[in-house]
């Protein structure tokens, strides 16, 4: 179980979050919705751990590994090939170079076959993969998703999908403006609060 606790965050236009709270039970996938600026990026940076609320309290347990997507492909080494790229993560991770291949082909959902293939010269849909590669392949077990199907094609977004349906994860947290994402509950975001869909 994942409880958020009156969360303040705001970039001096209005806040974002406004004592925000909500509790996130486990074995749950999530799909946050609600307008653009409402604040769903913040929230899953803020959960991703990337940067702090200005008051408030995250309530978490000790072995929660956060996987996170961005809404933008970052913090890749773009003349780095695909592998070169995830066995770097991997070992920051604490995993052992020369098993990151094995790990990642594994876990592989999507039967990736440009491994060697430069970031830079790959297209928005690969990277998008790789992307979910590195947020899922290595123990990670708390899954923070945001806009996890930009550049997907049709088969990749069922392969996505049939992944979280199998709930290999403790909470999944994902903010899609499509409604093609898989979801146990949709939650709305809307003037710094969170609330229940009646639709869920």
């Amino acid at each position: 179980m994942l409880n958020i606790e009156e969360l303040v965050f705001d970039y001096g236009k209005g806040k974002l979050l406004d004592k925000t709270t909500y509790r996130f039970n486990e074995n749950t996938a999530y799909c946050i919705k609600g307008k653009n600026g409402c604040g769903k990026t913040t929230l899953l940076r803020i959960l991703g751990g990337i940067i702090s609320p200005k008051s408030g309290e995250i309530q978490k347990p000790s072995n929660l590994r956060v996987g996170y997507i961005p809404s933008v492909n970052e913090g890749f080494y773009p003349r780095l090939t695909v592998l070169e790229n995830l066995e770097y993560f991997g070992e920051i991770l604490g995993h052992k170079r020369k098993n990151i291949f094995s790990i990642v082909k594994e876990i592989d959902l999507f039967s990736i076959d440009y491994w060697q293939t430069p970031l830079e010269e790959c297209s928005k849909g690969m990277r998008q993969k790789i992307s979910i590669l590195r947020a899922i392949s290595f123990k990670q077990n708390f899954y923070v998703f945001d806009e996890p199907l930009n550049g997907l094609d049709d088969d990749s977004i069922r392969s996505f999908n049939n992944f979280l349906s199998k709930k290999y994860f403790k909470i999944a947290i994902s903010a899609q403006h499509t409604n093609n994402i898989y979801s146990d509950k949709n939650i709305y975001l809307d003037l710094g609060k969170i609330c229940d869909l009646e639709n869920s």
